[in-house]
């Protein structure tokens, strides 16, 4: 019985498929079989046809899966989830959506220090995108784009994307077929749907090519230290940026140590197909890859934040909005004056000012002293003791309440309101070039 086995798989190749008595059939069962047993054949009997007619349903029923291996295949194929070099096709123009700066998919993170002016920048970028208005000598692929505004009210966005339209000498009504703003908020910790739901409504039948999620922390009911959190808001952006079949744009606060990237979860940067960092004045600010997935970093570019007048309001008074125009400085001396009282503040209470300021903004809340204190320990930069570091934020605090910077309202912590006030409005000229 062998011989005759052997001599057919001699006859026919070694890509035939031949059996024995023994062999196991079980995972070729024909599903489409009326008689259960069909999936097992007959023992082979001991002659050359009954080798052959065994061999023939066999093989019958190997060409069938593998047939069916082969459609499957061609559908993995359709949906561009196989990578290979079958078709013997070397596509070199991926092209980035900006470029240099905003690949056609994936995630991008975009880090600046509060009030640094990245939602400036955010809204320069996308208006680029929407009118197909190169960056210099940067190429811009046009397509649309559907800003999430989470920040601030309807009008001052508003008033921010008319500037940019009046400042260009672009009409706001041609350029908002592509650039769609929604002023809301979403929580991507828990779900991506109820935004694509959005997005795919506003977008139109084609969807988006870009969504900004504007900023990370008024779409996120998490925590930002904690990896688990941020983890699946970023799987959200992901599942986003999939079904879009384009890049999603996070801005996002820089940590009290700017050295060490974003603030909270190490799981943001790690995560970015590309990282652009905000950095400077408004006289000068720089826009800079930091990271990416295919290039070193370092590209970049710089722009200056103007203070665009848009008209009057009721009351007579001029009105202007901020817009991030790449290529251009400010003469020295544009920028507002520093506070004396902050200009003298040493590192530590610097650093606590700041981090106190960006609070209130994010959170508009007061916190409690102890919890704020706990917040700056994990944030605080240097590898110190915990202890250690206690000691230098207790002192660093007291230090403001006796200059009278801050105040204890019960067991919270705030600004005195005429230094709050100061430095809002230094903040507010020098980096946003909002109007008050």
């Amino acid at each position: 019985m062998e011989d005759a086995t052997d001599r057919l798989q001699e006859i026919l190749g070694p890509n035939a498929w031949c059996v024995s008595d023994d062999a196991d059939f079980s995972d070729y069962t024909d599903a489409d079989s009326d008689s259960p047993s069909e999936g097992t054949p007959e023992p082979i009997p001991d002659d050359a046809d009954g080798v052959l007619v065994s061999l023939k349903e066999g093989f019958e029923r190997k060409k069938k899966h593998v047939l069916a291996y082969r459609e499957a295949m061609k559908g993995l194929k359709a949906e561009g989830k196989i990578i290979d070099f079958s078709d013997g096709e070397f596509i070199l123009d991926n092209f980035d959506r900006v470029e240099g700066l905003v690949p056609m998919r994936g995630r991008v993170g975009l880090l600046g220090k509060f009030k640094a002016g990245k939602s400036v920048v955010a809204t320069a970028l996308g208006m680029h995108i929407a009118t197909g208005m190169d960056i210099g000598e940067r190429f811009v692929e046009q397509g649309v784009v559907v800003h999430i505004m989470s920040e601030g009210d309807a009008q001052r966005n508003k008033n921010r994307l008319l500037a940019w339209c009046r400042h260009h000498n672009v009409s706001p009504v041609k350029a908002m077929k592509n650039y769609k703003a929604l002023s809301v908020k979403y929580d991507l910790l828990k779900s991506a749907d109820e935004l694509m739901r959005d997005v795919t409504v506003y977008a139109g039948k084609g969807s988006a090519d870009v969504v900004i999620i504007d900023p990370l922390i008024e779409n996120f009911s998490g925590k930002e230290n904690d990896s688990d959190d941020m983890i699946k808001f970023l799987n959200h952006a992901h599942i986003i940026a999939k079904k879009i079949e384009g890049v999603v744009i996070i801005p996002h606060h820089l940590g009290m140590d700017a050295s060490k990237g974003a603030r909270g979860s190490t799981a943001y940067e790690g995560a970015m197909d590309m990282v652009l960092q905000v950095t400077g004045s408004a006289s000068k600010i720089t826009v800079k890859s930091s990271a990416s997935r295919d290039q070193p970093g370092g590209d970049g570019l710089t722009g200056a934040i103007h203070s665009h007048a848009i008209g009057k309001n009721s009351r007579g008074r001029d009105v202007s909005a901020p817009v991030f125009v790449f290529g251009e400085t400010l003469p020295e001396g544009a920028d507002a004056i520093e506070p004396d009282w902050y200009r003298k503040l040493t590192e530590n209470q610097l650093t606590i000012v700041n981090q106190l300021f960006g609070h209130l903004l994010d959170h508009k809340a007061n916190p409690e002293e102890t919890d704020f204190v706990e917040t700056l320990i994990a944030l605080w930069p240097g590898d110190g003791a915990d202890k250690t570091k206690r000691q230098s934020i207790t002192r660093a605090i007291g230090a403001l309440k006796r200059k009278e910077i801050l105040q204890e309202t019960g067991t919270t912590l705030s600004f005195s309101f005429e230094k709050r006030r100061s430095l809002h409005d230094y903040l507010s000229k020098n980096e946003d070039r909002s109007s008050p």
